[in-house]
């Protein structure tokens, strides 16, 4: 069989890969992008997209997600379109013992150069007047803070890739891999032969499976969560990012609201139907109206169930696969937060850069083991 050539073959199409895909190919190189499904189709359309780095610990992986924000500046420059929106996020607690959390939160963020203010309930409706909160209520403001549209951003960097060559194989899932000592030789994907001088692996939860093909094994938990889309609501009703007592809401393109909570995650499986509306999708709507005053004409359109990839210490695992000189892997929770800087870091040390300090302490190494 002959196989096509390119300089990397990157493996899987969410916002990691297409991140990782364009960076190399505005840098000169072929790349082939091997899809097992549709772009975006996996853990980047199922994510609730808010850029921040609030609660991400420990501080270098705290640091890690507030260059992973800040580097959406640098994609609006180089496509000439800024994704970000919304005006912030507002965070409250309920007990006592979350507001004391909520507290200490704040001020660790603040001695780390963080925007986080401490306001008050009614400070809170000043900026969001619909929300209801006590007057009194301790909240924090995190102004900086944005969300994207994740699949409108992955097409944006792919439609970008392919005026510079990026060839998309959608419906290729990889199914084997031919190597000569420490390097891979040709990709079998859809069928066919990819011939690649590298190869990136950014498959999310389809990591282990590919990685295992390779005589290695990299734990990555599957997470399932599970979000809501209202219908369209008037303008004006919310224009930031809501973190809430049992609730954590955004405006959706749609003109609706994305809603999701930790709790209706942790009642959902992955094959969990999605017709009819869940019983998941019906409490995050209630609790929504109870925050918002939402009128009863206020539907839940669409639900977003699926599983989210998280490394099994809970932090990203990027770079060079250990035994492999030319397969690099890049999996992570937060991946829209993160995408687009661990795409561009990752393909400049593909390129030859030496390896980047900020990931000194999310190698894959940490984590794998030969099978066997």
């Amino acid at each position: 069989m002959t196989a096509s050539t390119y300089d990397t073959a990157v493996i899987g199409a969410g916002i990691l890969g297409a991140a990782t895909a364009w960076r190399l190919a505005r840098a000169g190189q072929r790349v082939v992008i091997l899809e097992a499904g549709a772009a975006s189709a996996g853990a980047t359309g199922n994510s609730f997209s808010w850029l921040n780095a609030v609660s991400k610990e420990p501080e270098a992986y705290h640091r890690l997600n507030a260059l992973g924000a800040a580097e959406y500046e640098r994609l609006a420059d180089a496509l000439g379109r800024d994704f970000r929106q919304g005006s912030g996020c507002l965070e409250w607690a309920a007990e006592e013992d979350g507001i004391t959390a909520l507290r200490q939160k704040a001020a660790r963020l603040q001695t780390r150069g963080y925007a986080a203010e401490i306001i008050s309930g009614a400070a809170v409706r000043a900026l969001e007047p619909h929300l209801r909160i006590a007057s009194d209520a301790v909240a924090v403001h995190y102004p900086n803070d944005r969300w994207v549209d994740a699949p409108e951003v992955t097409a944006a960097l792919l439609a970008d890739g392919r005026k510079y060559g990026v060839e998309i194989r959608e419906a290729a899932p990889v199914t084997g891999f031919h190597r000569h000592g420490r390097r891979v030789l040709v990709v079998e994907a859809g069928g066919e032969w990819v011939q690649a001088e590298s190869v990136a692996i950014c498959a999310g939860t389809g990591v282990p499976a590919i990685v295992h093909m390779l005589g290695l094994a990299l734990p990555v938990n599957r997470q399932p969560g599970l979000l809501a889309i209202t219908s369209p609501l008037p303008a004006g009703i919310l224009s930031r990012v809501v973190y809430a007592p049992g609730i954590h809401l955004r405006p959706d393109s749609s003109g609706g609201l994305r809603l999701g909570a930790a709790g209706t995650d942790a009642l959902t499986l992955e094959d969990t139907p999605i017709e009819p509306i869940p019983g998941g999708g019906e409490i995050l709507l209630h609790r929504a109206a109870a925050l918002l005053g939402l009128s009863a004409s206020v539907s839940v359109k669409r639900v977003y169930i699926g599983a989210r990839p998280v490394p099994a210490d809970g932090l990203p695992a990027v770079g060079r696969l250990p035994g492999l000189d030319n397969v690099c892997v890049a999996v992570t929770h937060s991946g829209i937060t993160l995408g687009p800087l661990l795409g561009r870091l990752l393909a400049e040390e593909m390129l030859g850069s030496p390896p980047s300090s900020l990931l000194s302490g999310f190698r894959p190494e940490r984590l794998t083991q030969v099978v066997g």
